[in-house]
C-alpha cells in the first residue's frame, strides 16, 4: 500500500519535472547555439536589417490635375454653377 502511495507521488513528480527539464535545455541549448553560431560567422551583419527607404510621391502631373477636376465637375453638375470648380 505505501509503495503504491511513493509511486503515485514520484509520477506526479516526474510529470512536473519533465516538461519543466525540456524546456530549460531547449533554451540552453538555443542559448549555446546562437553563441557559437554568432562566433564562427563573424563576416554576417548583426541586428535588424536596413530598412527600405520610402518613394517619394511623385508630383501630380498638371494634365492630369485638369482632367481630375474636369471629372469632378461632371459629377458634382446639378444643372447650376453650384460645386463646380475653376479649371486653369
Amino acid at each position: 500500500m505505501s509503495y503504491s502511495i511513493a509511486l503515485m507521488i514520484i509520477v506526479c513528480a516526474m510529470s512536473v519535472l519533465v516538461p519543466i527539464i525540456g524546456i530549460v535545455a531547449f533554451r540552453k541549448g538555443y542559448e549555446l547555439g546562437v553563441r557559437d553560431f554568432n562566433a564562427s560567422h563573424d563576416d554576417i551583419q548583426k541586428g535588424l536589417p536596413e530598412t527600405q527607404k520610402k518613394h517619394k510621391i511623385p508630383s501630380p502631373d498638371p494634365d492630369l490635375e485638369k482632367y481630375r477636376i474636369i471629372l469632378e465637375n461632371i459629377e458634382n453638375y446639378d444643372g447650376t454653377d453650384a460645386h463646380q470648380k475653376e479649371i486653369n
